[in-house]
């Protein structure tokens, strides 16, 4: 079955959210699929996957606003403020029923818009989610910290390394 696959921009409290979008030529019963990345990443890591899935069903994978294409919030914000400008596109997009998929940070602000509108969301389906113990925190802050700059910029590449692990690019 052919698709429609197309980039744009639906606007929210914070300005304006990038996403992208698959339409089937012929769309079944099955409510939109709305799909949240992980931060710091974007949208761009449900590409092929919507392409997939959207054979029968609207597919669409969001700009986290702040990250991506789209814009940022003034202030930083709350997982709360993240589901609010996504339940800002679903008014836009005029959707009375949707399902989300949320992988890591992105599974709680499926999680937080499911709260926030229950009677909107059918299914969520969570890839992973963000979530540790108070000591797994605290290990954390003493384990994860600003690289030491070296002279020969070997920090840079191990950064660049660290990201395209990450970036789920083939």
């Amino acid at each position: 079955m052919s698709t429609n696959y197309e980039r744009r921009y639906i606007d929210c409290r914070f300005g304006q959210i990038h996403m992208r979008e698959v339409t089937p030529q012929r769309v079944s019963g099955i409510p939109p699929l709305f799909c949240f990345h992980m931060s710091p990443y974007s949208s761009v890591i449900y590409e092929k996957f919507i392409r997939e899935i959207g054979s029968d069903r609207i597919a669409l994978a969001l700009d986290t606003p702040g990250f991506g294409n789209s814009d940022p919030p003034p202030e930083p914000p709350l997982i709360q403020d993240y589901a609010f400008a996504m339940g800002d596109v679903i008014d836009e997009l005029g959707l009375e029923t949707i399902d989300l998929i949320g992988f890591h940070t992105g599974s709680k602000v499926a999680l937080e818009l499911a709260r926030q509108r229950p009677e909107t969301v059918r299914k969520i389906i969570f890839i992973s989610i963000a979530y540790w113990t108070k000591e797994e925190i605290l290990k954390r802050e003493t384990t994860v910290r600003r690289p030491e700059l070296t002279s020969d910029g070997s920090h840079l590449v191990n950064a660049w390394n660290g990201s395209m692990k990450w970036s789920m690019k083939e």
